[in-house]
């Protein structure tokens, strides 16, 4: 979808991902899987400089490929749900480009741990599937992108041939305002559709 870096932090992570790859004069083009225009966060693309794709001027991601892929250097691919959709259209239409995975994070990891606490028969079964798809992506991919050191070692060992590069979360550093000692009180800011969020909430409440 079109990012919304006001709301969740992979959107605040690929916005500045794009900002940096224009500030080192790339001719950066985004272009949503669901080829979504949102206001005011296309206007705020390209107002830094960002092309940003929509339909109905784009009617499908491989159509766009066969008309434009010999121009993309490289393409980034997130998330392995998207990427598997359209690796094989990059892999056609853009064939001199290197291919980027961005995982945003290792969703297998975090249902192989789900499935350990719960221990659900079911639940450990999805995680082995969400394993062989992400894995399969990292092997149509040229360079894979994870967000920790602990990611990475994992990818490394399962398999080692794959060139797995660690890209965190990227913010801008902001003044700190009042000093710790004057401060009290804890807020929590996540989007609870994201399991984890929950379950950490919960946890701090119930175990903190």
């Amino acid at each position: 979808c079109m990012l919304t870096p006001d709301q969740d932090s992979g959107s605040v992570r690929m916005q500045s991902l794009l900002e940096v790859l224009t500030e080192l004069r790339c001719k950066t083009t985004f272009v949503a899987d669901n080829l979504e225009f949102k206001e005011p966060y296309v206007g705020r693309l390209q107002q830094r400089g960002i092309e940003v794709l929509f339909h109905p001027y784009v009617t499908s991601i491989a159509g766009l490929l066969a008309e434009r892929g010999h121009e993309f250097d490289l393409v980034i691919v997130s998330r392995h749900y998207i990427a598997a959709k359209h690796v094989d259209a990059v892999r056609q239409f853009a064939p001199h480009a290197l291919v980027v995975f961005d995982t945003v994070d290792l969703h297998f990891l975090r249902e192989e741990r789900l499935a350990e606490l719960e221990g659900n028969a079911l639940a450990r079964a999805a995680a082995r599937s969400k394993r062989e798809e992400e894995l399969a992506m990292i092997r149509a991919s040229d360079v894979t992108l994870v967000v920790s050191p602990v990611e990475q070692k994992l990818l490394h060992e399962l398999m080692p041939e794959a060139r797995v590069m660690i890209l965190s979360n990227i913010h801008e550093p902001v003044a700190g305002g009042k000093p710790f000692a004057e401060r009290e009180g804890l807020v929590f800011i996540g989007g609870f559709q994201h399991p984890p969020n929950v379950d950490a909430v919960l946890w701090y409440a119930q175990e903190i």
